[in-house]
């Protein structure tokens, strides 16, 4: 059931979190239809933390796979909004609501190990951030020099 994906932050009891339960609700019991998203078949990818006992690092790929039909679904654009809501989870390629992070893709993430009190530390991969800030300032490049052409 894709409701389990909509996790709110314990201490918030708020209509919004309400309302993204039963937007997931609805997909959940959709038909396999052409515009279906993948999160309401495969909705275990896109939980912050399993109820089952499960190791960062699986945890880790499990939101790299769930990134990767995020990034092929043509809903993507209406998941965005969410990122800035109070959830948790893997919305818009994004993983939302890990303690002390803004939302950022998985394939941006590295363990860190247990932090000082205990908990999971993840933390951007700044080699993976650099390479996309290379692949965007090339497609940049392109579009502006294609830009120029169609100018000319």
């Amino acid at each position: 059931m894709v409701a389990t994906r909509s996790r709110t932050r314990p201490s918030a009891d708020r209509p919004l979190a309400a309302a993204v339960r039963s937007l997931l609700d609805v997909l959940g019991d959709l038909p396999r239809l052409a515009g279906r998203p993948p999160c309401a078949d495969a909705p275990h990818l896109f939980d912050l933390w399993r109820d089952t006992p499960e190791t960062p690092q699986a945890a880790l790929e499990r939101w790299r796979r769930a990134e990767a039909l995020c990034l092929d679904c043509p809903l993507l654009r209406d998941c965005l909004p969410l990122v800035e809501q109070d959830v948790y989870g893997i919305y818009a390629g994004l993983v939302v609501g890990l303690s002390g992070m803004r939302a950022a893709p998985p394939s941006e993430l590295e363990y860190r190990g247990p932090s000082r009190d205990g908990r999971t530390r993840f933390a951007l991969d700044r080699e993976a951030v650099k390479r996309r800030q290379r692949r965007h300032a090339r497609l940049r490049a392109a579009r502006r020099q294609h830009t120029e052409q169609l100018g000319a």
